[in-house]
């Protein structure tokens, strides 16, 4: 999706350059200078928008793992519990 904004920005910005509609009154590297300036300005505030997208999504990944692996840990401690409970009622009743 961030490529295709930014695709789209930087489309729009240039349809929107007076140096474009003016094709016959400037020199032959206005356009490409004006686009350098346009597109390095963009690709790095996009850029810098991904790699914040990037840190929020491994963030929230690492915590729905620590969730998961919390919710494990209570599964296995409530299986031993039961099962210390089980070997203390055996050792409570030997004929059990």
């Amino acid at each position: 999706m961030a490529p295709s904004a930014f695709l789209k920005k930087v489309s729009d910005i240039l349809t929107r350059n007076p140096l474009m509609s003016q094709e016959h009154f400037f020199p032959s590297n206005a356009p490409a200078t004006d686009f350098q300036q346009i597109l390095a300005q963009h690709m790095m505030e996009y850029n810098k928008n991904q790699s914040d997208n990037t840190v929020s999504t491994v963030k929230s990944q690492v915590t729905d793992v620590k969730n998961i692996m919390l919710r494990n840990i209570d599964k296995v401690l409530e299986r031993e519990t039961e099962t210390a409970n089980i070997i203390t009622e055996g050792a409570d009743d030997p004929q059990a």
